[in-house]
Order: structure tokens, then sequence, then C-alpha cells
């Protein structure tokens, strides 16, 4: 198929491109990439909110904070604590394809030089339906889950492998119901001033293609 582009030959950062055959015929699949964090982090200034603290009462551990990252100007959750959480409600894009794969990674830093130390996050989940679900401490595993990662120097993002959860998993309406995730930095080594920066999902559009 030389006139349509495939994962091989058009990769960007966020937006990856492969094929699949459907009745003799190529279609072009794509698989964007999407924040999932909530939007409630602002810049931070000389007025704007330091050390806000989000205290779990109920299932969840510890108390991260809105904090500034180093001197940048720009805000993440400080999770300097093993075990600490934070969890929130995402409604996934009405063109997923839930009977494929959806990926996750985790965006985070910390101020220690390179390969100082490693943070091994998790990341759980539960389907929330509309007017149906009670509202819990999100804690179904990934199916395949996040491994230990390395940092890469003081205040550097780092990324973590891909995460899955697998096709055929989730069964709620798009565009009406909501996952529920959890982030835990479950096991800090050597690693200080560690921030969650964002959750971000890569998925597969459905119905997206050009039959040739």
């Amino acid at each position: 198929m030389t006139n349509y582009p495939t994962k091989e030959t058009n990769t960007k950062d966020h937006f990856q491109l492969s094929t699949a055959t459907i009745e003799g015929k190529e279609f072009v699949l794509d698989r964007p990439e999407v924040s999932c964090f909530p939007q409630l982090l602002p810049f931070q200034n000389a007025t704007g909110p330091d050390n806000l603290e989000f205290t779990n009462t109920s299932t969840s551990t510890g108390a991260p904070e809105l904090d500034e990252l180093a001197a940048s100007g720009v805000v993440g959750i400080l999770m300097d604590t093993n075990a600490d959480e934070f969890a929130w409600l995402w409604c996934p894009p009405e063109d997923a394809d839930l009977a494929k794969d959806m990926d996750f990674r985790v965006i985070w830093s910390n101020r220690e030089a390179a390969a100082t130390g490693s943070c091994l996050w998790t990341l759980t989940y539960t389907e929330v339906v509309v007017g149906t679900t009670t509202l819990i401490d999100p804690a179904t595993a990934l199916d395949t889950v996040l491994v230990n990662q390395a940092d890469l120097g003081a205040e550097i993002p780092n990324a973590t492998a891909y995460g899955t959860i697998d096709g055929g998993t989730l069964s709620f309406t798009l565009g009406t119901d909501y996952l529920a995730l959890k982030v835990e930095a479950t096991t800090l080594t050597t690693v200080a001033d560690v921030h969650l920066i964002d959750v971000k999902c890569r998925y597969y559009r459905k119905y997206l293609g050009v039959g040739v």
C-alpha cells in the first residue's frame, strides 16, 4: 500500500498510524495520544496557589499537594512519599474503539541527577456508569501494569513505558460514562520532590479508515 502511510513510515509523538485488512481491503487506522489528567493545574505566579493540599479522608492514601516544579512557574502534584495517591474522573474520547487496547503512561519529574533513583507508579481504574455506579476507590489493575523507571535527570519530565487495558475489557458508554483513575507513587527509590505532571492515554479510533 505505497500511497498510504503506515506506522513504520509515518510516526510522530502525538499521532501513530497503523494498517488493518478488512475483507481483503487495507485500511489506515490511527492511534492518537491524549491527556486524561484533570485540567485543574494552573500556572504558578506570585499570587497563584502554592502547596494546595489534596487531603484524602477515605480509602486513598497520603496528602499530595499542588506544587511548583523547580522554579519553572509551572505546577504539578507533589507525591514524594511512598503510597501517595491521586484520583479523578475522566471521560474517554467518543471515537475510542473499546474493542482494542487502551494504553496509559505517567509523566513525572524529580530533582535528583540522572540515574540517581527510580519510581514505580501504579495506575488503577473503575468504570463509572452515570446514574448507576457508586463512586468507590479505583482498584482494578491494568492488564499490563506500569514498570519501575529510572529518573532521567533533575527536573526533566520522565515518561513511563505504557501500561494497558486490554481490548474488550471496558463496557461503558463513551461520551456519557467515565473512568475513575487513580495514580499511586508506589515505590520511590532515592528520588526527591517527585511531581506527577500528566497521565496520557493512547487509543485506537473507531471507524477511521480509507479503503483501497
